[in-house]
Order: structure tokens, then C-alpha cells, then sequence
């Protein structure tokens, strides 16, 4: 068996296992309190900049942007952090098949001289 199917199924079994490692992560957001802390602070610098961006392209000028609860300011900082290690692993994905491809380009032009 070579190694392209086997790293296709790797590359497969990685993307599917991402989605449920981002789900762990979302819910030991509410949990542990460093986590918690860095997802509340993520959740509002989202939040604030969402909202004073929509403002301004609705044509308001606004100023300052009223906090979000802890809860919901959790919950929104553990998306951004769960679609952001989805994402994360997508890209490394597309640049580990760049890298092999560049590899097995590089041993082709040697194997015909061409180096």
C-alpha cells in the first residue's frame, strides 16, 4: 500500500476528529478557570469590535460598547476559539499535502536529472 491513500485517511481522520476536539475545548471553557478567563476576554474584544464595526457601517458613531455577561462572553470567546483550532488544523492540513507534494516534485527532478 503506498503512502497516498494512507495519508489521505490520515489528513480525513484528522478534519473529522478536529470537530469534536473543538467541542472539548467549548465546554472545559466553562469549567476551567484559566480557559474561562482567556475565553471571556476573547468573547469581548469579539463582541466590542463586532459591534463598532456594524455601527459604523450602518453610518452611527458609537463610543463604547456595552460588556457582555460572563456567560455569554464564554460562550462566544470558546466559538472563537473552537472554529479557530477547526480552522488551524484545516491549514495544516492544506500545507503538510503542499510540503509532500513539493517532496515528491523535488525526488521526480532528480530522478530524471534535472536537478
Amino acid at each position: 500500500m503506498s503512502a497516498f491513500p494512507l495519508l489521505k485517511v490520515g489528513t480525513l481522520a484528522v478534519k473529522t476528529l478536529a470537530k469534536p476536539l473543538a467541542n472539548v475545548l467549548k465546554e472545559q471553557a466553562k469549567d476551567h478557570p484559566e480557559l474561562r478567563r482567556i475565553c471571556v476576554n476573547i468573547g469581548q474584544f469579539v463582541n466590542e469590535k463586532s459591534v463598532k464595526v456594524n455601527m459604523r457601517f450602518l453610518g452611527h458613531k458609537i463610543t463604547e460598547v456595552k460588556p457582555l455577561n460572563e456567560s455569554a462572553a464564554v460562550s462566544k470567546g470558546a466559538d472563537i476559539l473552537g472554529e479557530g483550532f477547526i480552522y488551524s488544523v484545516s491549514v495544516a492540513t492544506v500545507l503538510v499535502e503542499v510540503y509532500r507534494r513539493e517532496k515528491e516534485n523535488q525526488v521526480k527532478k532528480r530522478a530524471h536529472g534535472k536537478s
